[in-house]
């Protein structure tokens, strides 16, 4: 918590950009998501634990679906175009 509050200080203080701030922010939760562990269904499916409450569960074709879509263009400019209605999940401390 206390690095996201320097950032935040930062911007204020004109130390650096929104942009910056929002890119420092990312690479943070990405160390965070890194804490995501894996495991295999008794159905054969894959669970990922650590990103909600309970495991996000999907199949291998599931998988196989999803990862070209979130990484197309298509995807990232719905993202951009939503972006004011789309909420994220805060940690409580």
């Amino acid at each position: 918590m206390a690095e996201s509050t320097k950032i935040l200080e930062d911007v204020k203080s004109g130390k650096c950009t929104i942009e910056e701030a929002q890119e420092l922010l990312s690479q943070m939760k990405l160390k965070q998501i890194k804490k995501v562990s894996y495991k295999v269904s008794p159905k054969g499916a894959i669970s990922f634990y650590g990103i909600r409450r309970l495991p996000i569960t999907l199949y291998l074709e599931e998988i196989n679906q999803i990862l070209p879509l979130i990484n197309s263009a298509e995807f990232k400019q719905f993202l951009t175009d939503n972006k004011d209605k789309l909420s994220t999940k805060e940690k409580s401390s």
